[in-house]
């Protein structure tokens, strides 16, 4: 039987994510200081993606029986599968950015290992970025499996394949949690939002940290609530290894796609505190071990003292978090934090963190949020643009960098519909928040992940990228409100 949640903190949870979200809706369109929309467009795109959306889901959840929902799912992630897979024969990484530079690492690393090219090219940077390294060693795995297996030395392809698988498993994912939570409506909603959000169908293209976790914050919301309807104590016990396996991994490779985690643990405190430290035991151990592990296998390539005396330490992200609109600064970086001990670096950290908030003030402060709420809120498309060039010297005639680069013709239909879709699905999920203070149905966990996802970012450095890794979560709380317009219309 399904753990009953706490109602105050499911309510407050719901009520929180109306206050925040419903804030972020009216500063995309009245106060977006950080990307450029036209208001009229925006509003017309978020209405006909709504419409679409509502009229779609309305009439597969009328049509479809248990079996024909199944294969809307296969449908949906065949669909995702082969644009993403046919979009890789176009596009190509970046040299210059991050993305670039951890894959053409992992490349030399898994061909010649701690080369004088490795030492010399790259190894600084995973000194320098440790939030870089889980994702070097994941894609140098990959690549060593595709020189294993003769798919040549460039293995870029195998990195986005990857990625695109595991997106097809966020989605399965997100979807399972939908059927269970939701009933039918609630699962074809979640895929009817899918199938109508663009970024969905080039993100595997870009096989950086977010693509990599983007399918373990609905794991561990969905293996939480696997966990608590199962009644065997076996199943249970692997239920909760499997979510401590989860959650290591999203440390290792990106850890901001562990606030779910945090969400479930704070429900879990208020619902059943009974044997508490017992039932999550199995999680602890289970992650303890993985990056422990992780830990071994980092300074058996990288020499310890200089890993850590030349790395960002967190204060500095919280820093820079506090400058303009909170975006990257390569004056905080180069000019503030870097150089001397850990110890020193942080001191400036802390220094400079009390200076600026003194500086700002109460007022100051609450801008400042605004300007970082639309830096990492304020854009739909994923900036896929910015990850990805084509993978040749002369400007290409194809319909994928036509599509989705800045350079395309059509990339500001792509732009502009992106954003409506996005709006949609902010205006569904504050529906969802609202019908769903009454609908005890309603789980109060992804809004509370969702919520917690904002105040993390107004602590961190801002970057619509990072919100990437928490799509489905928001689909998911879109698809609460969607599914409630479906059962409204009387289709299920």
């Amino acid at each position: 039987m399904d753990r009953e949640e706490n109602g105050f903190i499911r309510g407050a949870s719901l009520l929180l994510f109306r206050a925040i979200y419903a804030r972020v809706l009216f500063m995309c369109f009245f106060s977006n200081t950080s990307f450029s929309y036209r208001p009229g467009l925006e509003a017309a795109g978020m209405g006909l993606c709504l419409a679409a959306q509502v009229v779609l889901s309305v009439f597969l959840a009328g049509k479809s029986q248990d079996r024909s929902t199944t294969a809307l799912l296969a449908l949906t992630v065949l669909l995702v599968c082969l644009v993403n897979l046919y979009s890789l024969a176009h596009l190509r990484p970046a040299d210059i950015n991050d993305l670039g530079t951890v894959c053409g690492a992992a490349a030399e690393y898994a061909a010649n290992g701690r080369s004088r090219t490795f030492i010399s090219k790259y190894e600084w940077y995973f000194r320098h970025y440790h939030n870089n390294t889980g994702l070097f060693f994941l894609l140098a795995g990959l690549a060593k499996l595709g020189l294993s297996a003769g798919a040549g030395r460039d293995p870029f392809y195998l990195f986005a394949f990857a990625g695109t698988l595991l997106t097809a498993l966020g989605i399965v994912l997100g979807y399972r949690y939908c059927a269970e939570k939701y009933s039918r409506a609630g699962a074809v909603s979640f895929l009817v939002l899918c199938l109508s959000f663009l970024p969905v169908y080039f993100i595997g293209c870009v096989p950086y940290t977010d693509t990599f976790t983007i399918w373990v914050p609905v794991r561990i919301i969905y293996i939480s609530h696997r966990i608590s309807v199962s009644e065997g104590k076996v199943a249970k016990l692997v239920l909760r290894a499997i979510l401590g396996l989860t959650a290591a991994f999203g440390i290792i490779i990106k850890a901001n796609s562990v606030i779910a985690l945090v969400a479930v643990g704070i429900s879990a405190l208020f619902s059943d505190r009974n044997g508490l430290i017992g039932r999550t035991l199995a999680a602890v151990l289970t992650a303890a071990l993985v990056l422990m592990s992780f830990s071994h296998l980092k300074y058996s390539v990288f020499d310890r003292a200089s890993y850590d005396r030349e790395g960002m330490p967190l204060t500095h992200w919280i820093m820079m978090g506090l400058q303009g609109d909170g975006s990257y600064s390569p004056y905080d970086e180069w000019e503030i934090t870097t150089g001397g001990t850990h110890a020193e670096k942080v001191a400036r950290n802390v220094e400079e963190i009390k200076g600026r908030l003194s500086r700002m003030g109460p007022e100051g402060y609450l801008e400042l949020l605004k300007r970082k709420t639309s830096r990492s809120f304020g854009c739909g498309s994923g900036e896929i643009e910015r990850s990805v060039l084509y993978s040749g010297f002369e400007e290409p005639d194809n319909v994928v960098y036509e599509v989705i680069t800045t350079r395309g013709r059509f990339f500001s239909v792509y732009n502009n519909l992106s954003q409506g879709a996005y709006l949609a699905f902010l205006a569904l999920a504050v529906l969802g928040a609202l019908t769903g203070i009454r609908n005890r149905d309603v789980s109060g966990v992804p809004y509370l992940t969702m919520a917690g996802f904002w105040m993390f970012m107004m602590l961190w450095e801002s970057n619509h990228r990072q919100l990437v890794n928490h799509w489905f979560i928001l689909m998911i709380c879109r698809a609460a409100g969607l599914s409630r317009v479906v059962k409204a219309a009387g289709r299920e």
